[in-house]
């Protein structure tokens, strides 16, 4: 029980982080354009060519499709190297929790910035809707699932803090690619990490009993 503490605290403060927002999007709260314009303005202020192939790079590394199949591929390792159960928790959590994140986007249906601004031309088209981020929810869950396994694994506090700070910065990363390019807002992005963060706990909470029977990683 004392492992779960952490994550009844994670799960819980995410889930009324996220229920926040959600409802300030849908009731078009004033504080969302204000928080949203906030950290736009900086973003977007200095976008030389080399920073925006850059931060491309992680858009493109951050899009579902690459975040499922580095999913399933780290997932398979795993296999060969006997640990199924870690590799049900990566696949639980990158395939499925991801896969919510497109039915909560058609329930808000909030329209992305350069469909709500046509004089926004964002670096990177796309279609579908803003709220929340994909990208941001799938690196979360990907990342901070390893992030999770390490600290449970890896007995070395070296190996644990570098893959964090390696993993953390990644995940930051592709939030920030999405509204340097201009197609989520900050707020999409913020409540993309919170959906990763309640999935991260939640199957934590359900499966860590059977997960951490799992032997440790070489």
């Amino acid at each position: 029980m004392v492992r779960h503490k952490p994550a009844i605290t994670v799960f819980s403060l995410s889930l009324i982080g996220f229920i926040i927002i959600l409802i300030s999007v849908q009731q078009h709260a004033a504080w969302i354009p204000q928080f949203d314009q906030a950290i736009i303005s900086p973003v977007i202020a200095h976008r030389p060519a080399w920073l925006t192939n850059i931060l491309l790079s992680f858009t493109w590394l951050g899009s579902p499709v690459q975040v499922s199949i580095i999913g399933i591929l780290i997932a398979l390792i795993l296999v060969i190297y006997k640990n199924p159960r870690y590799a049900a928790l990566l696949a639980v959590n990158v395939l499925i929790f991801s896969g919510l994140n497109s039915i909560i986007k058609h329930m808000i249906q909030r329209p992305r910035p350069f469909v709500a601004d046509p004089s926004i031309v964002p670096l990177a088209p796309i279609g579908g809707y803003s709220f929340p981020s994909g990208h941001s929810s799938g690196t979360m869950l990907l990342y901070g699932t390893l992030i999770l396994m390490t600290w449970i694994t890896v007995k070395n506090p070296k190996w644990r803090w570098l893959w964090t700070i390696l993993a953390a910065a990644l995940i930051l990363a592709t939030g920030l690619s999405r509204i340097y390019v201009q197609v989520h807002y900050p707020s999409d992005v913020l409540a993309g990490y919170l959906e990763g963060l309640i999935g991260i706990s939640l199957t934590w909470l359900i499966g860590s009993n059977w997960v951490v029977k799992q032997r440790q990683l070489p």
